[in-house]
């Protein structure tokens, strides 16, 4: 019940941008969001009590299964506030960290099972450590020891071939002067419930033509804030404008 408690208030406060929108809907989302973090706990409990599976492995089971359940159903899924969106830059400024590049691989869910893998090693760890400590008996720290260098390479293998792949995309990365001249502007109206659920022709032209006016505009703030990078853009016939 506690996890339950501590869950739900999390997500009351992540979610708490609903509340102007729907402040009934906020409340009921964040009971059936709240639900996945202690159900997550409880496969890892079983994972780990019952089938003896290392945290190191049993924890990114359980919470990128539920990560998964939780962007897929229902309706879709709500796939927002992924353990893996931690290593995504805080702010515009902030660099990407090149660890993130190993999404374009293994996909966002990837990048959970890596972090949570990581927590789960630091579990292992801990309890090997207390467990050490207090038991004695000589047959025990040798199951135990053999056990914690099982989790120990298993660890070690996984970050080297992330790091493997980090440094083969550092060497094949193209120059500066290639990257310097790539400008990118991401546009998004706000798309009304009604245009999800019951669209229309007349409903979908006004998205259509706000989207058009955003895009347009970006493209002039692109020119103007990067001389140096051609702006394309490419209109709703298929015309293509180059600018710059």
């Amino acid at each position: 019940m506690d996890h339950l408690l501590v869950s739900y208030l999390g997500w009351l406060v992540m979610m708490r941008w609903m509340i102007p929108v729907t402040f009934g809907g906020w409340w009921a989302m964040c009971i059936y969001l709240g639900l996945h973090f202690p159900a997550a706990l409880l496969v890892f409990r079983m994972l780990v009590k019952h089938w003896r599976i290392p945290a190191t492995l049993a924890l990114p089971m359980a919470w990128v299964s539920f990560e998964w359940l939780r962007g897929h159903f229902p309706s879709g899924g709500f796939g927002w506030y992924a353990l893996g969106h931690a290593l995504a830059p805080w702010q515009v400024s902030h660099e990407t960290p090149t660890i993130a590049q190993l999404a374009s691989i293994f996909g966002e869910m990837g990048i959970s099972f890596l972090v949570a893998m990581t927590s789960g090693f630091c579990i292992d760890g801990v309890r090997f450590f207390y467990s050490s400590r207090y038991k004695d008996t000589a047959s025990w720290r040798s199951m135990n020891s053999r056990y914690f260098i099982v989790v120990s390479n298993t660890f070690i293998l996984c970050w080297g071939l992330v790091f493997y792949f980090v440094y083969q995309q550092a060497i094949h990365r193209p120059s500066s002067s290639t990257w310097a001249r790539a400008a990118v502007a991401v546009v998004q109206t706000n798309l009304p419930q009604f245009n999800k659920i019951q669209p229309t022709p007349e409903r979908l032209q006004e998205e259509w033509t706000e989207l058009l006016s955003m895009t347009r505009q970006a493209a002039e703030e692109l020119k103007k804030t990067r001389r140096d990078a051609p702006v394309r853009f490419v209109d709703g016939n298929g015309g293509t404008t180059t600018t710059g």
